[in-house]
């Protein structure tokens, strides 16, 4: 079978990338996934650094022990999210195996070739971890053959992680900082996103959410970092399905990216 490989041959070259070696993988056993996390942001242009390969697939445990039977290991969680459970412990991190030998295991006898699970390091090693994208909100195909690209368009991710956020539960604040700085690279680093196409791509029930965090914090509601502005804007988004809102662009409203200064630098997102 052909590999869906898209944009990221093109942006790679000839020849598709080693680290998405395991998306090839997964094609070639008939498991449609996606690209995510970092690696999306950094295709669109957003100078951000990438760790591990996050991919998106149906069922992770049928993707893992798929990965597995072509050559991969399980390691440990990377201790780089350890405070995100959802990115860690929860859910599996493999490494190819080849690569893994030269690595340290832990003692326990757990993994699939009994030799215990490869110590994660990604300075060393970089780590494949498989998602579930019903926890993500994203509509994988039910065959590779509806697969069209590896890398998702940018307004579905947008769409994906803003729906992700606003119905974090209250005490998820580590996975809600992650995101918001997700969300706040869009607006910083890529004019597409200040665009009319762009909002028209946007999901109605997002775009008041959208007009906010481009209007810079208008009245302090893209506040991203706190459980109120999520609860705000998620009571926004209700009454838009509703239809008792129609989104509406702010006043004065200017329609020109303002790059940040700080370029290709983590932060946090704070509106004043």
């Amino acid at each position: 079978m052909q590999p869906v490989v898209g944009k990221i041959a093109e942006i790679k070259g000839s020849q598709v990338d080693p680290r998405f070696e395991p998306c090839d993988l997964l094609l070639q056993a008939r498991i449609p996934c996606k690209i995510w996390g970092e690696d999306v942001l950094s295709f669109y242009g957003v100078p951000t650094v990438v760790f591990d390969l996050f991919i998106l697939v149906s069922n992770p445990n049928e993707a893992s022990q798929s990965l597995i039977n072509q050559g991969y290991s399980l390691s440990t969680p990377n201790p780089r999210f350890a405070h995100i459970p959802e990115l860690s412990h929860r859910v599996s991190r493999l490494v190819p195996s080849v690569l893994a030998d030269k690595t340290t295991r832990t003692s326990s006898l757990s993994s699939s070739d009994g030799l215990g699970l490869v110590e994660a390091d990604d300075t060393v090693l970089t780590g494949v971890v498989l998602l579930s994208a019903s926890d993500w909100n994203y509509p994988l195909p039910d065959s590779v053959t509806g697969l069209q690209e590896l890398v998702p368009s940018l307004h579905e991710y947008f769409d994906c992680i803003v729906e992700k956020w606003m119905d974090l539960p209250k005490d998820s604040d580590d996975l809600r900082d992650h995101l918001a700085i997700h969300i706040g690279y869009h607006s910083l680093y890529l004019d597409e996103v200040w665009t009319e196409d762009f909002e028209k791509q946007v999901r109605k029930e997002h775009r008041q959410f959208l007009f906010d965090l481009l209007a810079d914090g208008a009245a302090g509601r893209v506040d991203l970092l706190h459980s109120e502005c999520q609860v705000y804007h998620r009571d926004i988004k209700g009454r838009i399905l509703e239809g008792n809102h129609e989104p509406v662009i702010h006043d004065k409203f200017v329609r020109e990216r303002v790059g940040p200064v700080n370029v290709g630098s983590r932060f946090e997102l704070t509106v004043p």
